[in-house]
């Protein structure tokens, strides 16, 4: 959404639910891979403490091949973990 671009505007949740809906009423396919690809276990290892907000402890850092993957399939920027 546009007017969300800037990022000192906060994401509400509402503004979430306003987003997916209308990805939903858009058809947007590639949910359907993004979906896929957020089930895969070593992309899981990565993204759930990111989405949950959490840190991880140094020595639970997930394998940096996993960390890599992720970052291949832009779902996060480098430097992120």
């Amino acid at each position: 959404m546009k007017e969300y671009r800037d990022r000192t505007r906060p994401i509400t949740l509402d503004v979430i639910e306003e987003a997916a809906e209308r990805l939903i009423l858009e058809r947007a396919t590639h949910l359907d891979q993004l979906a896929d690809k957020l089930r895969e276990p070593r992309v899981r290892r990565v993204s759930a403490p990111m989405a949950a907000g959490e840190e991880w402890p140094e020595d639970a850092i997930p394998d940096s091949d996993d960390v890599q993957y992720a970052i291949d399939l832009g779902l996060i920027r480098p430097g992120a973990v």
